[in-house]
């Protein structure tokens, strides 16, 4: 009795693991997760099953199907550890005269200046392409194209139709005037803005036309005719044998001279005695 007695004293705990201090985690076949020990990035996970030991594991997991990666302070994980998170990721970060394209699929996404925007790799293709804003703020035809039904931040399009001029204004400011055809334009810290002009109209009205005249002469060249009378002067003016316009000391022109621009056409006006013909 007292021997079995000293060998209970004697006799050793059982060693018995605590289950609960094991973690276990797994990652869906279409997706990938992160791992993280308190709040310290530690791998990449893609599919599969995962056990590590103790309580401050966790893991966040992104559906693939959605391909830009919203990660928490990506700034500093990439800082940290970027050749790791770059074999997963495909990071587009642009300066501030910068803008990127981004082909997601069958879809376009743009990012303006000074952004960082992330895209798992490998499961959706995805397609960047960088701008620089101070060479062109005009989009290749290219992507003209294939922006076709994308209303996208930061991008405007302008459609010229075959008997319309465009003419195109950056910062109110006339550049060059735009043929028909489609068109599109970085419109982020510039403003860009296009008249649309009917070649049809036979009196068009030209915005800021005394400045088109003054410091555009060569669009005037290419595109107009200018009509110019003196005050109390009226110069009919006679498109295929019809009166369409009547020159009159108008409100648009200066205190004692008048100049109007109409298209280039085969047009004739008659002032006082003089016939002059285009």
């Amino acid at each position: 009795m007292f021997l079995s007695r000293i060998r209970s004293w004697l006799r050793l705990p059982k060693l018995s693991l605590n289950l609960s201090m094991w973690k276990n985690f797994y990652i869906k076949p279409g997706e990938i997760g992160i791992l993280y020990h308190r709040s310290d990035f530690k791998k990449i996970l893609t599919s599969g099953s995962y056990t590590y030991f103790g309580r401050r594991w966790r893991v966040e997991s992104f559906d693939l199907k959605q391909p830009e990666a919203k990660i928490e302070n990506l700034e500093l994980l990439l800082r940290d550890n970027a050749a790791e998170l770059q074999e997963h990721l495909l990071v587009v970060r642009t300066e501030f005269n910068q803008a990127a394209l981004v082909r997601i699929g069958q879809k376009w996404i743009s990012i303006l200046p000074n952004e960082l925007r992330a895209f798992w790799r490998g499961f959706i293709e995805v397609e960047p392409h960088v701008f620089n804003l101070e060479e062109n703020l005009e989009l290749p035809a290219q992507f003209v194209e294939q922006l076709r039904g994308f209303a996208l931040n930061g991008v405007k399009k302008y459609l010229v139709k075959e008997f319309e001029i465009g003419l195109l204004y950056v910062q109110n400011n006339f550049v060059r005037p735009l043929q028909p055809g489609e068109y599109a334009f970085w419109a982020v810290d510039k403003d860009v803005t296009h008249y649309v002009m009917s070649r049809l109209e036979q009196n068009p009205n030209f915005p800021l036309e005394e400045v088109l005249i003054d410091r555009h002469p060569e669009f005037v060249t290419a595109y107009c005719e200018m009509v110019e009378t003196i005050a109390q002067q009226v110069a009919p003016v006679r498109y295929q044998g019809k009166a369409i316009a009547s020159l009159y000391y108008r409100q648009l022109v200066a205190s004692y001279f008048g100049r109007v621009l109409m298209w280039k056409l085969s047009i004739s006006v008659i002032m006082g005695n003089s016939h002059l013909v285009w």
